[in-house]
């Protein structure tokens, strides 16, 4: 499965239970007339390798994520991170 950037952040704002916005850069946003319209990881190859697949949904992930983050922010300097 994919995820734009703007449905993880409503994700994330659901878990933190707070509406987030995105703010865009111009010079970011790809040409309408773009050959690539969507970026999507794969998994296959760590499947065949390693019989890996997910065991987490992207919420139940994204929740254990900002649960570690919460429970350890000492562990990272403000001047280095936007948390």
């Amino acid at each position: 499965e994919d995820y734009s950037i703007e449905e993880l952040v409503t994700i994330i704002g659901d878990i933190l239970g707070k509406r987030l916005t995105i703010k865009r850069d111009r010079r970011r946003i790809r040409p309408k007339k773009s050959e690539v319209l969507r970026l999507q990881g794969d998994n296959t190859l760590a499947y065949e390798l390693f019989g890996f697949t997910p065991s987490h949904t992207i919420r139940a992930g994204l929740k254990k994520t900002i649960h570690f983050f919460e429970k350890n922010i000492d562990m990272y300097a403000r001047e280095d991170y936007q948390l």
